[in-house]
């Protein structure tokens, strides 16, 4: 596979020419396309992903600054990543998929959540075997 780089006002494009598919990064662009698979495309948009972190924390009940000592990070980070401003390191994505009990791929992209899914799917199984289980133990 054969691979050009151009550069042009601050972006670099990646584009693997025996594929369909080209990955983006731009520092100015806060959308990014990424190359899955051939005709495959999902996006990267750092302001949604900002709002996914503001909508996790306050689901926690925690302010900028509770989130920001829980993760040995500066309040004003939290706040520009909260606001699209700043993106995040692997490691401080991974820490905070950890802390909301989510899965990165629903932070990054606001697919995938299947932490929550799965969550939801086994409560409602504990709370049908209880249900069987009170019913067993009346008879």
């Amino acid at each position: 596979m054969s691979l050009s780089r151009i550069r042009f006002d601050g972006a670099f494009f990646f584009c693997f020419l025996r594929e369909i598919a080209c990955s983006f990064a731009s520092y100015g662009n806060r959308v990014l396309p990424v190359a899955l698979r051939k005709g495959q495309n999902m996006y990267f948009n750092q302001v949604e992903f900002g709002q996914r972190i503001k909508k996790e924390r306050t689901r926690l009940g925690l302010t900028q600054e509770e989130l920001a000592e829980q993760l040995n990070i500066g309040p004003v980070h939290v706040y520009n990543i909260e606001n699209g401003r700043k993106g995040c390191s692997i490691d401080l994505l991974l820490e905070f998929a950890e802390l909301f009990e989510v899965s990165t791929d629903y932070l990054l992209t606001g697919r995938g959540n299947m932490n929550a899914e799965i969550r939801e799917h086994l409560q409602g199984a504990i709370d049908e075997l209880e249900v069987l289980l009170q019913g067993l133990e009346r008879k």
